[in-house]
């Protein structure tokens, strides 16, 4: 069920969390759509959330990531990372709600769009680049989608995608309570 927190006992010394979202499967335009999401928002240092909650001035997280998880019938995106400690936490989620609009609309532009499908490419160029990698490659689109050569259409996929597709599927996907909280550490009750 949607729209509810979870709030687990454990080991961690500082509090990590992940919101969870409903995804899509493996093969729908979206599925891509959403990879390229989770690139330009949690993919790295230069990512929209590290630098707004990790390497700002006032960091309210350790880290943060963004994943697009696309299986065969269903899927699911992620955005996962660790508070500097419980406040932060709290201090996080209630700007982090207030953000997503800028997220959507301010974070997403066409330079890091061309960035990130040019990073796309040179991953499954490098992925390629040896007999083992091509074997592999050609091997999980066989099995997965049931054609090798559908990767042309997979690259073609990711090449079209448009700013204001990937805008409007980002304010899709973080509509209010359309997820589930989930937090680990060892400060809640057992």
């Amino acid at each position: 069920k949607l729209g509810r927190e979870i709030t687990l006992n454990g080991t961690s010394k500082l509090p990590m969390f992940m919101f969870v979202y409903p995804g899509v499967k493996l093969g729908p335009r979206k599925s891509y759509v959403l990879d390229i999401l989770s690139s330009i928002i949690g993919g790295g240092e230069s990512s929209y959330l590290h630098a707004n909650y990790v390497s700002n001035g006032k960091p309210l997280l350790s880290g943060i990531s963004a994943s697009n998880m696309t299986l065969q019938k269903a899927g699911v995106f992620l955005l996962s990372g660790t508070a500097k400690d419980i406040g932060s936490l709290a201090n996080f989620k209630k700007k982090f709600f207030s953000d997503f609009k800028n997220l959507c609309d301010l974070g997403l532009t066409e330079r890091n769009l061309q960035k990130t499908k040019n990073q796309l490419l040179l991953g499954h160029y490098r992925e390629i680049s040896s007999n083992a990698g091509l074997s592999t490659f050609l091997g999980m689109r066989e099995s997965l989608l049931g054609d090798y050569l559908l990767y042309k259409e997979e690259f073609a996929t990711y090449q079209s995608i448009q700013l204001s597709e990937l805008k409007n599927d980002c304010r899709e996907l973080f509509k209010p309570n359309g997820h589930i909280f989930l937090s680990l550490w060892e400060g809640y009750a057992k």
